[in-house]
């Protein structure tokens, strides 16, 4: 927790002194502290001042007859001689254990069983377990039976209760019995002998298996799961190891919609190795569910090795392409995530192609340009309710929805420009013939930019608008950070752009709680783009890209973290009055080169494009003229987009700064070759 940057406020609790004790022992018996601090001395010299040790070292002695209540004096007696004498356990576990063997066999066999339970066990379990529960597990001395004939588990328990050993809250219908202390569970759970934890755990599971309700054991799901994976060895039975993989496949989606990942992946790593060998062709949808969902649980875990065995798996064994659907979804993902974009893009395109979704040969900018006016012209001719009063069914449209969306993400990153526009046209076709869906949400905001990209600024913001009314009518929770991106830091704005600041936080934490790590680090990325470019406080930016740059690194993840990183390092050349070159993005977080040289490598334009915008902005700044009049000459030759007129959120800025630049150069250079770049800049700038 201290390494991923949380601020923590640290509570040592050490022992309690004497002092202590005495106040304790005076308020226990009713007297006063002189009179306790004899016997309060020698409790604490006996037990170190453990809190839970003192306080069950005097029950010891009132068990014990060493300290006693005179009925005659009205008032507490003890021998010091004798409680001096008296040998005390190594620590508070062996105390209660030697206690709990003073108990009836009935009450410490309930005692066992609660803490084979856990912390903490609901009355429900012990009726399970008590008469006619069946099966046998093992005794202190032999086997005990789990249905042992006893009136009832839960009342042998209330004697521990009397004793403060076990905490008892709720009705009497639904109480619940929890330990006062982890000590004392273990305690009781060191009674059962090594050899018999296994058999009685496996025997707990199969009388709540088999004697629950669905409602019952739906609840106590993974009490259930407990106890089967601790006693797991010892299961032979084939169809008994399906029943209990089956389990763990419920256990590992339900996991999985609340978002704890971790568990998902483990569940059904362990519902896998309970399959026999012959599982693909014996428990086909169970091995399906389990192979699917592991490797997309570890898709979002970051094990990315553990993803693409699952998904190769999946690929050789399912007897359809439906079926091998959600392994595609994670294998693209993965790619994706681990920065080859071209091979994750060109894989799902693949993908849609055997979904039916044809998408234009030879794209170029004529080309797309034409699939977005197709689009405007099929939108315009549909009213707005009937747009979005039909809701999508068919399963291969919502599968492709989802496919295209990931490649919107992925074409954006790699700046593949034509076929991300028509990807995200193609998106709205799908919403317009098929009906809304999530991501039809997601859709409307994809055109709003690419709209504002053609110039079109009205409809762009109109749609945008549309996208943030249907994530609120539709309750499309999951899918708002990425609406969020393209309506705060993608269409140009026409409101205060400072209002977008807060939007990206928001987005990067409803992405997290979905477990899209992808998506929240685009979410912040953008967001200190847009608040940099757009001027705010510099410490404020430093603060967030750290914390951020910290997160994206704990998740392996590149794309984002090395434009953060980027962003951070100008924004330290900025701070740093020190710096002796404040226009080269080298420093304490980034190599100029060495980045550079791996976007080469890689084809990763985003990045190139990025570091000559920063290194012109630096450059502007600091009255590196020449050097700024350079770098946009670099700009404008390598890099066709930049010829395009794309006035989206963070061109806005860079134009209008290129257009500085170009009458500074026009004025000091060369009017002839400058001054038309200053004018067109104008002129876009005027425009948006």
């Amino acid at each position: 927790i201290h390494r991923a940057g949380t601020v923590l406020s640290e509570i040592h609790v050490d022992n309690i002194g004497k002092e202590s004790v005495i106040r304790l022992v005076s308020d226990a018996l009713h007297i006063s502290p002189s009179q306790a601090r004899l016997l309060a001395n020698l409790v604490h010299s006996k037990t170190s001042g453990q809190p839970l040790f003192v306080i069950q070292f005097l029950k010891s002695l009132s068990d014990e007859g060493l300290l006693r209540f005179s009925l005659s004096s009205r008032q507490w007696q003890w021998d010091l001689d004798a409680i001096s004498a008296k040998r005390v356990a190594d620590n508070v576990a062996e105390l209660m254990t030697a206690k709990m063997l003073r108990y009836p066999v009935e009450v410490l066999w309930s005692l066992k069983l609660a803490a084979c339970l856990g912390h903490e066990c609901d009355k429900t379990m012990l009726d399970l377990l008590g008469p006619g529960g069946g099966g046998s597990g093992g005794g202190n001395n032999g086997s005990t039976p789990i249905s042992s004939g006893v009136p009832s588990i839960a009342e042998h328990l209330d004697v521990a209760v009397a004793d403060g050993l076990i905490i008892k809250s709720g009705t009497s219908t639904k109480a619940v019995y929890r330990f006062s202390h982890d000590q004392i569970q273990y305690a009781a759970y060191s009674l059962i002998a090594l050899d018999e934890q296994m058999a009685l755990h496996l025997q707990i599971a199969r009388v709540l298996f088999e004697k629950a309700s669905p409602e019952e054991l739906d609840g106590m799901l993974f009490v259930v799961l407990d106890q089967f994976g601790r006693g797991s060895p010892l299961l032979v039975d084939r169809s008994e190891k399906s029943r209990v993989a089956q389990l763990y496949s419920m256990a590992a989606k339900r996991s999985f919609s609340t978002f704890a990942h971790l568990s998902a992946s483990i569940f059904a790593l362990q519902g896998i190795l309970l399959l026999d060998e012959d599982h693909w062709r014996t428990d086909y949808e169970l091995a399906l569910a389990l192979y699917s969902t592991s490797a997309e649980a570890h898709n979002i875990c970051g094990v990315f090795d553990q993803v693409e065995t699952c998904a190769n798996i999946v690929f050789a064994q399912a007897r359809s392409f439906e079926d091998k659907l959600p392994a595609y979804f994670s294998l693209v993902q993965v790619t994706g995530m681990q920065r080859r974009l071209l091979d994750a893009t060109n894989l799902g395109l693949d993908v849609l192609q055997k979904l039916g979704i044809i998408l234009p040969a030879n794209l170029d900018m004529k080309v797309a340009m034409a699939v977005i006016d197709q689009t405007r012209v099929v939108l315009e001719a549909i009213p707005a309710e009937t747009l979005i009063g039909r809701k999508m069914q068919d399963a291969k449209a919502l599968a492709a929805m989802k496919m295209l969306q990931l490649l919107c993400r992925y074409t954006f990153i790699s700046r593949q420009q034509e076929l991300m526009a028509v990807l995200m046209c193609r998106m709205v076709e799908m919403t317009v013939e098929h009906g809304i869906c999530n991501e039809s949400v997601i859709a409307f905001s994809h055109y709003g930019y690419i709209t504002c990209n053609t110039g079109q600024l009205a409809l762009g913001h109109k749609y945008g608008k549309l996208a943030l009314s249907l994530l609120e009518q539709y309750e499309a929770r999951a899918v708002l950070p990425s609406v969020y991106v393209n309506v705060y830091a993608q269409i140009t704005p026409i409101d205060p752009v400072q209002a977008a600041f807060p939007q990206m936080d928001i987005a990067h934490n409803v992405a997290m709680a979905y477990g899209d790590f992808e998506g929240a680090h685009m979410c912040v990325n953008r967001g200190i783009a847009v608040r940099f470019f757009f001027g705010d406080n510099l410490s404020a930016i430093e603060s967030s890209a750290r914390k951020y740059i910290r997160e994206m690194q704990k998740v392996q993840e590149e794309n984002f973290c090395v434009s953060t990183m980027l962003f951070l390092q100008a924004v330290l050349n900025l701070m740093d009055p020190t710096c002796s070159d404040p226009s080269t993005l080298t420093g304490e977080v980034t190599d100029q080169v060495a980045v550079l040289n791996r976007a080469f490598e890689r084809n990763y334009n985003a990045i190139l494009v990025q570091i000559h915008r920063l290194r012109i902005y630096l450059a502007f700044l600091f009255r590196l003229d020449l050097l700024a009049g350079e770098l946009v000459e670099s700009l404008m030759e390598s890099y066709s987009a930049w010829k395009r007129s794309i006035p989206n959120i963070g061109l806005v800025p860079m134009t209008f700064l290129t257009g500085l630049v170009a009458a500074v150069m026009a004025r000091k250079k060369d009017p002839s070759k400058w001054m038309p770049i200053a004018n067109a800049c104008r002129g876009k700038i005027e425009v948006w």
